[in-house]
């Protein structure tokens, strides 16, 4: 069996991957994973300004003898917004694109025994758009960085963190495990002692920890994640790779948007005869925000 280019679309419609496509695309990464399993991250509209409230209560004690008690708590609530940038994308592909990647699905089907048709074909397309976008938003929520004729870019946590963060310049060590220990040390208690706090590294940084410390044979902990010598735990992200940086925050200090649900967004596919070409085509809104940048430190260990 064969496929044809101009039949593909409405596999690709009627296939469960695209149900599930804005969803593992969007929130599937590392980072947005953590956050949104951690109430750091929320729906909000394509487009718009969305507001984070965040609220700090200082409780102060005073004579349980007394009747008439003061008002002496203070209570700040932090209110910002983020904006939740539209982007879209849209991947032509003609017969001749496609030959090579139906071969090869081909072969992998019958090696699991299984028989290679067109609503498989379209699934393993979506497969791999799902794939190339999830792994973009993910270098983008760290690394990102307006770039001028660039619609499409936005400010990722880091750019948003060059000002303002822990000072963790002194942070000392040879060793990278002696680094994140002695900025861990740097941190305020206060941050540190909370149940959402994390230690957030990129994974060839990771890699580079786990060898170091196993070197020593350190690496005995029944959790792979916590970090040795400190109470945190590590959240490895793919994004963090290649920046040099060490993300040490609450996760409720960075705060993200996204719209996968609004009139706005949309996954579809059609074909489009005089140019013998299958178009998939997207949209979606994403933002994140960092706050109380005063509690995050971020160690530069390059």
């Amino acid at each position: 069996m064969s496929y044809k280019v101009s039949t593909l679309p409405k596999h690709i419609l009627v296939s469960d991957e695209t149900e599930k496509f804005l969803t593992e695309s969007v929130l599937g990464g590392s980072t947005i994973d953590f956050l949104s399993d951690n109430g750091a991250f929320a729906e909000g509209l394509i487009g718009g300004y969305e507001p984070v409230n965040i609220m700090k209560t200082d409780v102060i004690w005073q004579d349980g003898k007394i009747c008439e008690l003061q008002d002496l708590g203070e209570v700040a609530l932090t209110q910002t917004d983020i904006y939740v940038k539209p982007i879209a994308f849209m991947q032509s592909f003609c017969k001749l694109d496609l030959n090579p990647k139906w071969t090869g699905e081909v072969m992998k089907a019958k090696k699991a025994g299984k028989v290679m048709d067109e609503i498989a074909f379209a699934d393993a397309i979506m497969a791999g758009i799902k794939d190339s976008n999830k792994e973009k938003l993910e270098r983008n929520v760290w690394q990102g960085k307006v770039v001028a004729g660039d619609a499409s870019s936005f400010d990722g946590f880091l750019e948003q963190l060059k000002t303002g963060t822990v000072d963790l310049s002194t942070a000392t060590g040879t060793k990278l495990y002696e680094k994140i220990i002695s900025a861990f040390l740097l941190m305020p208690v206060a941050v540190t002692n909370k149940s959402d706090f994390r230690i957030f590294i990129g994974s060839d940084l990771y890699r580079q920890y786990v060898a170091e410390i196993s070197a020593l044979n350190l690496f005995n902990q029944l959790d792979p994640l916590a970090v040795f010598g400190t109470t945190a735990s590590f959240v490895v992200c793919d994004g963090l790779a290649g920046s040099n940086k060490i993300v040490f925050a609450r996760a409720r200090n960075l705060q993200g948007k996204g719209d996968i649900t609004s009139e706005g967004t949309e996954i579809e596919s059609f074909y489009v005869q005089e140019k013998d070409k299958m178009y998939v085509r997207g949209r979606f809104g994403f933002g994140v925000k960092p706050v109380f940048v005063q509690e995050i430190g971020v160690l530069d260990v390059a």
